[in-house]
């Protein structure tokens, strides 16, 4: 590979994740960072706005540890992570 195949590739992680920073740890946490607002805050989904987008923490018994603005800390049984 390249150096500007290396270049490319990462332009396209990067517009592919468009801003949404989040980590997550094993299966029963998320970190949530950057987002614009909590949509929603359900048993089996949460649901966090972005300037150009969405991302939802999927899975059962989720509950929100910590949350500060523009930060959060998703707890429970993680499915799945939706961008």
């Amino acid at each position: 590979m390249t150096m500007w195949e290396e270049k490319a590739f990462f332009k396209d992680e990067q517009s592919l994740f468009a801003g949404r920073n989040f980590c997550v740890y094993g299966n029963n946490m998320v970190v949530v960072q950057g987002f614009k607002k909590l949509v929603s805050a359900k048993n089996d989904e949460v649901t966090f706005v972005y300037g150009n987008g969405f991302l939802s923490v999927l899975g059962q018994n989720l509950a929100i540890k910590k949350m500060s603005k523009g930060y959060a800390v998703v707890v429970g049984a993680v499915k799945q992570v939706v961008f």
